[in-house]
């Protein structure tokens, strides 16, 4: 087995949500960016939230994978509807293909980001040494005033942070507070 088969079976199981079989794959992370999607068809959500899931660490070939699930499908999205810099980029776009891709990489970008956050808590709760986290600062403004904060885990706001104005999406990730 090669050194770089090993790695990315380790960041796969990182990204790994944890197991509850009653709900969908993408209502596992339910504050995340895809359980908030809705599409006509409906199951369109499952099928582009499934390919994010197999190419969680490609998120171009995700990207590409989710742009041929939703191309001539209806949706909304309120998570991302209600961020600046979505509408931004959004209205920038003057093809509607343009506008499907802007949206296909801001659901990817801020699920990974989600996903990826909760389970560095769950990997800080599991050894046990971390007690408090805090936010990496530089963000943008609302990120910088979080990450003035310390928070006990099993009590942290969601990542990423909402009235973030980060061009591109919040990037903060949960690091241990030095007390």
């Amino acid at each position: 087995m090669s050194i770089f088969s090993r790695r990315n079976k380790a960041v796969h199981a990182v990204l790994e949500p944890e197991d509850d079989s009653d709900l969908p794959p993408r209502m596992r992370f339910p504050r995340g960016v895809f359980a908030a999607l809705e599409t006509d068809p409906p199951e369109a959500a499952d099928a582009a939230y499934a390919a994010f899931a197999r190419n969680a660490l490609t998120p171009v070939v995700a990207e590409r994978e989710i742009f041929h699930i939703f191309n001539g499908c209806g949706m909304s999205n309120p998570a991302l509807e209600s961020n600046e810099m979505f509408q931004y980029d959004f209205q920038r776009e003057t093809t509607d293909n343009g506008r499907l891709r802007v949206i296909v990489r801001w659901l990817v970008t801020q699920q990974h980001a989600h996903e990826a956050n909760l389970q560095t808590l769950r990997l800080f709760e599991k050894g046990g040494t971390v007690r408090r986290v805090t936010v990496l600062p530089g963000c943008c403004p609302a990120c910088d005033k979080l990450a003035k904060k310390r928070f006990r885990l099993g009590s942290t706001p969601v990542l990423p942070v909402e009235g973030c104005r980060r061009h591109g999406g919040c990037i903060c990730a949960w690091v241990p507070a030095l007390d």
